[in-house]
């Protein structure tokens, strides 16, 4: 009779410690979800936020090269400057979101998680990214 108690018990250890680690891995899972999150809500304020500024230079180019302002050449040229930066900026923000995304992805694949898992774990990583910056603003 022993022998079946002792295998009860080693049975019941190891149930526990793959529950355990399961609830360790969903807990993860959660958080990179979390962080994926607000990290996609983040990258598109700032996506929409270069946008509405480089709107906004576009038309002060164009009021800057109407006739009554040739003389102010040096100001439409400094404008366009700064709007081609801020396209380059949104560009290189997209190809890091892009460069972020592939690799969360690989390592989690990696880490034998399902796509189901890999969703969850990008929404938890924008939550936590949200919750994460909502600290820092309330923060003095």
């Amino acid at each position: 009779m022993r022998g079946k108690h002792a295998n009860a018990a080693r049975n019941r250890r190891e149930r526990e410690e793959l529950e355990q680690r399961a609830a360790t891995a969903e807990q993860k899972v959660e958080r990179l979800e979390r962080e994926l999150t607000d990290t996609r809500e983040e990258l598109a304020r700032r996506v929409a936020s270069l946008q509405q500024e480089i709107r906004g230079l576009a038309r002060d180019r164009e009021r800057a090269v109407s006739p009554q302002a040739t003389k102010d050449h040096k100001m439409t040229h400094d404008l366009r400057r700064t709007v081609e930066s801020m396209r380059a900026t949104v560009r290189k923000h997209n190809e890091l979101c892009a460069k972020l995304t592939t690799t969360l992805v690989a390592r989690l694949k990696n880490e034998g998680l399902s796509e189901q898992q890999i969703r969850r774990a990008f929404a938890g990583i924008v939550m936590e990214m949200k919750r994460d910056r909502y600290v820092a603003q309330t923060r003095p």
